[in-house]
């Protein structure tokens, strides 16, 4: 594929991105195949060494709000003369099941997100917990009568447990909550590469 070709090809696959993202876009890859021509190699290899047009378009579509891709997608289904009286009739007839295709969308999501949090308020509450506890065993240990040493002793070294365990969990829960958020990431990123139309070989 030489530069041309190649060009051609992100312009279409970059046809749902806002103007400015796809110009933006093409310009970088037209500047990065003339580098590498002017540093000796042919179209063709300059073309190649930049990676597939998928992880391209993967890669743009990342830096966009997931919003932005969905609503340039339908925009240019819109727009193209063999899809418009096919969304006449899917706007007039298919409204009630779209809109609540389109709210149990919107409630998964926000569904998804709701776990996420929960998990990593949880996560915290129980470092918090550990922690917590630990210090008022000790501080219940400190403040027993004089003569009581038996059970101060006892609540205190309870408290000393807890409060390590507290400490311990602290990089325990971080990694969890890190993991969680690689998670979400990776599932936008997902999403993002399919509603840019990634592969996509119309």
């Amino acid at each position: 594929m030489n530069k041309k070709e190649f060009l051609e090809e992100l312009c279409r696959r970059l046809r749902t991105f806002p103007p400015q993202e796809a110009e933006k876009t093409v310009s970088f890859y037209a500047e990065a195949i003339d580098d590498r021509v002017e540093e000796g190699m042919t179209e063709e290899e300059a073309v190649s060494e930049l990676g597939s047009l998928d992880e391209i378009v993967a890669e743009a579509a990342g830096s966009l709000p997931l919003a932005t891709l969905v609503k340039g997608r339908v925009e240019d289904s819109k727009n193209r003369a063999s899809n418009k009286g096919l969304w006449v009739t899917l706007a007039a007839v298919g409204s009630p099941i779209w809109l609540a295709l389109a709210i149990a969308a919107l409630a998964i999501g926000i569904a998804g997100f709701a776990v996420c949090l929960s998990l990593i308020i949880s996560a915290a509450a129980v470092v918090i917990s550990f922690i917590v506890s630990g210090a008022a065993l000790i501080a219940g240990g400190i403040g027993l009568p004089y003569g009581s040493f038996a059970p101060r002793l006892m609540l205190i070294g309870a408290g000393l447990i807890l409060l390590g365990l507290g400490f311990l969990s602290i990089p325990l829960a971080a990694g969890f909550v890190k993991a969680i958020v690689r998670l979400v990431k990776l599932i936008v990123r997902k999403i993002k590469a399919q509603v840019a139309g990634k592969g996509e070989a119309q």
